[in-house]
């Protein structure tokens, strides 16, 4: 594990609204460090130390959502000259770039415990969101990416409630520039300010834009990922009525039985997919609970596609339409899920054309 989920401890700012509140009378914050941290709760009132748990903040919703029509006709990159087809390929791996940051300074594999891996993958989420909401406001031409990108991981860590310092993140990005043979950013006579001023100015624009601020403690925008498993476990109950499924089932086990041995693999494998859809724009056009229903019916016929069985258009649509209303209550319209549904794919194949085109380049060179 690395050493910035070793250190854990309590803020004195937490409450019991909204940290699900700590266990002693009066939480104290230690001197800071040049380290991440992530924050947990207090000892016990017993005296004795209790586990530690990551604590995240309590979502809140994004401010607005855009449309399709909207992103294509009128972005501020849209008024510089750039198409909607560079435009989202430039977001995407600028997306990239900040989850690259994220994972390089939380670590990865999967010997940790449940909870360190769920904010781990919010981060990721996170950094993501702050990076497609940052670019509704601001040319891809005025700002230099890479900034962007560390700002918003910046953001992400800090609206976990991870301790994280601009230099930091800095550190980290360069690392990974150096071992992949690419530039580092350092300061530079062209620009007055250090890059760390730059990720901090950055960032400091993207508290403005978000919900209730970014690196706020109080709240943190709300995500897909927030309810991807409530919408697994509902398709969970439904599975043994879909024909597909049924017909991959062994016929010694009930279909019902086997949907539930499914359950945590579905669950893991859609709550990747709900991170990797934050590098497209569904997150920032529909409520995270629509986005949520797709990537779970996603998830799905992934799966049934690996057991053999080949899920129709209609079906899926079915899986994402029938489900409960989910925690909003909100039930989503048709038009909403199937706008959802071709962000999302529509980011997949983008990524897969982007990843072919570097494989081409790199075989070339």
């Amino acid at each position: 594990m690395p050493g910035a989920l070793r250190r854990l401890y309590s803020d004195s700012e937490c409450s019991e609204g909204s940290w699900g509140g700590c266990e002693t009378p009066q939480c104290v914050t230690p001197p800071k460090r040049r380290r991440l941290n992530i924050l947990h709760s207090g000892s016990s009132a017993s005296g004795g130390k209790s586990k530690p748990e990551v604590q995240v903040a309590a979502a809140s919703q994004p401010p607005r959502g855009w449309s399709a029509e909207e992103f294509a006709r009128s972005t501020p990159s849209r008024v510089d000259g750039v198409s909607e087809r560079d435009e989202r390929s430039q977001r995407m791996l600028i997306s990239e770039r900040a989850r690259d940051v994220v994972r390089g300074l939380l670590g990865h594999g999967t010997s940790v415990s449940p909870a360190i891996e769920l904010t781990r993958l919010r981060a990721q989420g996170l950094a993501c969101y702050y990076v497609q909401l940052f670019y509704m406001s601001v040319s891809l031409t005025r700002e230099d990416c890479d900034v962007v990108a560390l700002a918003a991981s910046l953001s992400a860590l800090k609206s976990l409630n991870i301790i994280c310092f601009a230099d930091e993140v800095l550190r980290v990005f360069n690392e990974q520039q150096l071992a992949s043979g690419e530039p580092e950013l350092v300061a530079s006579e062209e620009v007055a300010r250090s890059p760390e001023e730059q990720i901090l100015e950055v960032e400091a624009r993207m508290a403005k834009l978000s919900p209730a601020g970014a690196g706020q403690c109080a709240h943190r925008p709300s995500l897909p990922l927030d309810s991807v498993d409530f919408f697994v476990e509902d398709l969970v109950l439904r599975l043994p009525s879909s024909q597909a499924f049924s017909s991959c089932c062994h016929s010694r086990q009930p279909a019902d039985k086997a949907a539930q041995k499914l359950a945590p693999q579905l669950k893991e494998l859609a709550r990747c997919f709900a991170v990797d859809a934050m590098l497209g724009l569904a997150p920032i056009m529909q409520r995270p609970e629509v986005v949520a229903r797709t990537v779970a019916a996603l998830a799905v016929r992934y799966l049934l596609q690996q057991l053999g069985a080949e899920v129709t258009g209609s079906e899926l649509m079915g899986f994402v339409a029938q489900g409960s209303p989910g925690q909003s209550g909100e039930v989503p319209s048709e038009e909403q899920l199937r706008s959802s549904m071709r962000e999302v794919f529509g980011t997949y194949q983008l990524w897969q054309e982007e990843w072919c085109a570097e494989s081409a380049g790199a075989d070339a060179n």
